[in-house]
């Protein structure tokens, strides 16, 4: 199986996958050489056949699928913050507490934020505990 790539570059956007399972995919995009405030596309997580237009075209590989434009809003929402994120997290995929404690952690591992509290979903997360755990809670 192809997988998805862990970091990638199109365009003028850089991706970098910071979290992977067999419910939801989170990568983090930015502008390339640029200042500008990442941003977050969070998916759930879906197989399919390659598409015939690659050009390593194999009609038997199975493929992790990175969603088209015309998903988002489906199956793939784009988050401006780790805010909008958590919200998605919650009513998209029914990730709470310790479980969206331990996503939001990675996330703010990858913005450089460091260790911190903060109160999300009615529950305060203390960061630290989660930023160095690598196994899914």
């Amino acid at each position: 199986m192809k997988e998805l790539k862990e970091e990638f570059s199109k365009r003028t956007l850089h991706f970098k996958q910071l979290h992977k399972d067999t419910n939801v995919v989170i990568y983090q995009v930015s502008y390339q050489n640029s200042e500008a405030k990442p941003w977050f596309e969070v998916f759930k997580y879906k197989t399919t056949t390659m598409c015939p237009m690659d050009k390593n075209y194999d009609p038997n590989e199975v493929v992790e699928a990175y969603p088209s434009d015309e998903h988002f809003g489906v199956w793939a929402w784009s988050c401006s913050n780790v805010e909008s994120l958590d919200k998605v997290l919650r009513t998209k995929f029914d990730i709470r507490n310790e479980k969206l404690a331990h996503f939001l952690a990675k996330v703010d591992n990858y913005e450089g934020n460091g260790p911190k509290r903060r109160q999300i979903s009615n529950a305060t997360v203390n960061f630290e505990s989660y930023a160095n755990d690598t196994a899914n809670p």
